[in-house]
């Protein structure tokens, strides 16, 4: 093929982070390199961003959970409320009718946690980082109602 030609063909690809493994030609490469090599770069190191932001909630939300059992009923129900309202959640989501009336327990919060996270759009990156940063920092906020067994 026509080195003119792979030059052309490349400059109508779209960016797609494949062309960082499939290999076609020399001249192929070459053409791609040039016109996609610092995307390709950008979007594989935006992936290693997002994976490990998922990680930080994903430990974030255990975190939250396990503290849950500590903490008193009336910082459990002001973290939930503060949480649900962060997310631009009603503080009843993702409770039953009966559970929303009963006494928040840290099994109760686990669930709502749950449902709440749920929500949050896995793929969007200002969501994950904007969600992981916000856990983490009411992780430090929540202190307050520690109590010591």
């Amino acid at each position: 093929m026509p080195t003119e030609l792979n030059a052309e063909i490349v400059a109508a690809l779209p960016f797609d982070i494949r062309w960082a493994n499939v290999r076609i030609s020399f001249a192929f490469d070459h053409f791609l390199y040039k016109k996609q090599a610092q995307w390709i770069r950008n979007e594989l190191m935006r992936q290693k961003i997002m994976e490990e932001n998922r990680r930080r909630l994903g430990q974030a939300k255990r975190r939250i959970e396990a503290m849950s059992f500590r903490l008193l009923p009336i910082h459990l129900r002001n973290l939930r409320n503060n949480i649900a309202s962060h997310f631009r959640l009603d503080n009843c989501f993702g409770l039953t009718e009966n559970q929303f009336r009963a006494e928040l327990t840290p099994e109760i919060f686990e669930n709502q946690l749950d449902a709440i996270f749920v929500t949050i759009d896995r793929d969007n990156f200002q969501d994950v980082s904007w969600a992981q940063k916000f856990i983490i920092q009411s992780l430090a906020n929540s202190f307050e109602g520690y109590v010591d067994e």
